[in-house]
């Protein structure tokens, strides 16, 4: 075994990143982070189309809407792709420690360790052996947890600090979604003492992997000089699948995390701006750095340390369980939630929490419910009350976002803690339910709810969400919990070189949605259909008349009216205008060069390589068209065959979607049996061909516009050879796959990112930085001056420590 590794300078971004990720040009930030709440440098907005299409992709993006059976790992190289395009590190321990735990010093967290202590810990640490030939692993687990225990329990003598524990969760296989496979991490870090019960790997504080080998750790033992291995590149996926899962298993605002790799070890810090890892370390002969770690563990380390504490598990819930039960069948029966996933009794009862969100009173139903029949709170319609509200979620996400970087978006289909009890009468109890969405916001754009207000504020916009209101999660929860709802970026960003890349900050934000929907690929009749899309359409006209461009049209945000009464009148409406450009803002021009959208709908003009084009309506437009098809030839009976539907939407840099188009292949594609949505795909398609058919003249082209779009789909809807039998979506069979070529990528991106770090000095002055403040505060503290500074702890319960 060789000595303690040679330390590692800190790292610098990635390649170009995409349009969720960093800005590419920033301005020097401020050189010093203060104590307390971490300042950010002021936001900027991306110049001209430095996103090109390549860079788009997202786990979500890419694999939510894919028509193709994926084989076993494909999604972790994915996983471990985009973490390559969030990574930094390895940073010098200290700097890690600063970001992960900045309001501990390191003369605290080894206080607790007297020589003994040191002596019996690294005897325990040097058992810690790999077993044999051909059960390696599985022998370390045993010494690793008795050695980490041997920690914990050590701190247990300080009250201040949180009782933690060590479980092997090896063979407790869980999974994300139902699409990706069952998976386990070796060990976790779980709140509580350790004769507790153990809790699912997936709503653990910490993650462990254990490998017998040095060599499969992802970074070479601090050497950036060499790139991955094929084996290191499948450990570093491995990791970043376990993360993925458990940000979609529990509502998180970052997770941490260990690896062992032999005698060696690092950590890693996950959150919705980037990847962060330590420098590597011989833990045999340094116990240190696993003990300050874990000091910072027990510190913030209560049952809600990473995760958010605004969204609870609670019981008993405040609505009876036989009254949500009603709820959600149904909900089930009206398609909002998909009964595939139903669940029953308990399960479906630990999938409901108790989650604030703002309050706000219901807006009437026209012609319908009175708004005081409506209400569930006592502010005037539409408006956001001061105070947060408490809402019920009726079971698991409706939606939850594969990927563990970006916007992380979840919604629940929810009901206000304040609804009447008992509920109204059965054909009423539905109109009491609301939408909750959770999603972390870029720091430079508008909030969810400000944009719905920009949008309806001349009048209700037809075919557009109706949003209750929307706060930062940061500006309700307890003080001490703030930090925990902002990202890294922060901190972190002040810090880069001036010629790198800025990690994109990202702010918590929730709103609640009074326009309750269903996925248009849970259609109950082609009619049904067209007609939601028909009124989405007529959505975004208005908001073109209005000078508002959605940007982000996907077969998500387009659904289905759950009651079309409440939205007056429309079977459908759009939702999820986040990155909607208001055209009379000075900044539009910029914000309309950068590319946004899901790569499956996004127009083809915005996957042509280094292409500059600016958002324009019909971009949207064309995108309404690849939704309408997708659900059409993904739910229904063509006459294509899977392969061919994963052509088109699959291939590599929308060259399926052009294919489609150029060689005028949406001319032979057949609707079984309906003659009426087969004249309408062709129409349609014949508009979009408009922009991108090379041949055809020109007084021909760009037809592609609101009105004529919204004739094609009436002129359908008119027909009078429309199926008596109105066929529902039927459920599409994916295509069977190749994982080799992104892992050599992912391969590629990770080496380089942490030979990046040598040409800069983060890590020192991070280091630097938490000395700075670290002595300001034992200054302060001496003449007895110093004032109580909130803790990033995500429980309003933990007890704050004094300083020594």
């Amino acid at each position: 075994m060789s000595d303690t590794p040679p330390p590692t300078p800190s790292d610098a971004p990635l390649s170009p990143s995409s349009d969720h990720s960093r800005s590419p040009t920033p301005s020097p930030g401020p050189s010093v982070v203060p104590p307390g709440a971490p300042t950010t440098p002021k936001p900027r907005m991306k110049t001209a189309n430095t996103t090109p299409y390549k860079a788009q992709w997202s786990v979500s993006g890419r694999t939510q809407h894919e028509t193709v059976k994926r084989s076993k790992g494909f999604h972790a190289s994915l996983y471990g792709s985009e973490a390559g395009e969030h990574l930094l590190g390895a940073l010098k321990m200290d700097a890690f420690l600063s970001v992960c735990f900045p309001y501990t010093d390191s003369d605290d967290r080894f206080s607790n360790f007297n020589t003994t202590r040191i002596e019996e810990l690294q005897n325990l640490l040097g058992k810690i052996e790999p077993g044999e030939m051909y059960d390696k692993e599985r022998p370390m687990y045993k010494h690793i947890c008795k050695a980490l225990q041997y920690i914990l329990n050590a701190f247990k003598s300080d009250r201040s600090l949180h009782p933690l524990a060590i479980y092997d969760t090896s063979r407790a296989y869980e999974r994300g979604d139902s699409k990706l496979r069952r998976i386990a991490p070796d060990l976790m870090i779980q709140a509580g003492d350790e004769t507790g019960e153990k809790e699912p790997w997936s709503h653990a504080l910490g993650l462990i992997e254990v490998k017998p080998d040095r060599k499969e750790d992802p970074a070479w033992h601090n050497n950036p000089s060499r790139d991955m291995t094929s084996v290191q590149t499948n450990a570093w996926n491995q990791l970043q699948e376990y993360g993925a899962v458990a940000f979609q298993a529990r509502p998180r605002c970052y997770l941490l995390g260990m690896g062992f790799y032999d005698d060696i070890a690092r950590f890693y810090r996950w959150d919705r701006s980037a990847v962060i890892l330590s420098e590597a370390f011989s833990y045999k002969t340094n116990c240190r750095p696993l003990v300050e770690f874990l000091y910072g563990f027990a510190t913030y380390g209560n049952n809600t340390m990473g995760t958010d504490s605004t969204i609870k598990s609670v019981k008993p819930l405040p609505i009876p369980l036989p009254s949500l039960l009603r709820l959600y069948d149904k909900a089930i029966e009206a398609g909002i939630v998909d009964p595939k996933t139903k669940v029953k009794g308990a399960d479906f009862s630990a999938g409901c929490f108790e989650i604030l969100a703002p309050a706000g009173k219901t807006s009437p139903i026209p012609d319908d419910v009175s708004s005081s029949e409506s209400s569930v709170s006592t502010g005037p319609a539409g408006e956001t009350c001061a105070e947060p509200e408490t809402y019920v979620s009726l079971g698991d996400p409706l939606f939850s976002a594969r990927s563990l970087f970006g916007r992380g978006t979840k919604t629940w289909l929810a009901i206000s803690a304040a609804a009447s009890v008992p509920l109204p009468s059965p054909d009423k109890e539905m109109e009491q339910c609301v939408i909750i969405k959770d999603a972390w916001r870029e720091e430079d754009r508008l909030s969810e709810k400000v944009i719905y207000e920009r949008i309806h504020e001349k009048g209700h916009v037809f075919g557009v969400a109706r949003c209750r209101g929307g706060f930062d999660v940061g500006d309700v929860a307890d003080a001490e919990e703030k930090p925990c709802h902002e990202t890294c970026a922060s901190r972190v960003n002040p810090h880069l070189p001036k010629d790198k890349d800025e990690y994109r900050h990202r702010i918590h934000h929730r709103c609640v949605l009074e326009s309750v929907g269903i996925p248009l690929t849970r259609f109950r009749s082609t009619r049904e259909l067209v007609e939601a899309v028909r009124d989405a359409v007529k959505g975004l006209s208005e908001m073109s008349e209005r000078g508002i461009i959605h940007r982000d049209i996907s077969i998500n945000n387009i659904l289905i009216s759950a009651c079309p009464s409440a939205e007056h009148g429309a079977v459908g409406f759009v939702i999820d205008p986040e990155y909607a450009a208001f055209l009379e803002d000075e900044e539009s021009s910029s914000i309309l060069r950068r590319i946004t959208g899901t790569v499956q709908f996004m127009s083809i003009q915005f996957q042509k390589l280094n292409a500059v084009v600016v958002h324009q309506a019909w971009h949207d437009l064309e995108s309404v068209y690849w939704v309408l098809l997708y659900a059409v030839i993904c739910h229904l009976d063509t006459n294509l065959t899977s392969q061919q539907v994963r052509q088109i939407f699959d291939a590599e840099s929308g060259s399926g979607k052009l294919s489609w188009i150029w060689h005028n292949q949406f001319q032979g594609l057949e609707v079984t049996g309906h003659p009426p949505l087969t004249r309408c795909l062709l129409q349609l398609g014949r508009l979009v061909a408009s922009h991108h058919s090379p041949d055809l003249p020109e007084n021909k082209s760009k037809l592609l516009n609101h009105r004529r779009f919204l004739r094609a789909l009436n002129r359908a809807l008119a027909s009078r050879s429309w199926p008596e039998h109105d066929p529902a979506a039927g459920e599409f069979k994916q295509s069977p796959e190749e994982i080799t070529q992104i892992n050599r990528i992912t391969a590629k991106a990770v080496s380089s990112a942490i030979r990046s770090s040598q040409a800069s000095g983060m890590s020192d002055a991070i280091t630097s930085d938490a000395s700075r403040q670290s002595a300001s505060r034992k200054r302060k503290a001496h003449e007895g001056k110093e004032e109580a500074q909130p803790q990033p702890s995500s429980s309003g319960t933990k007890r704050l420590r004094s300083e020594p």
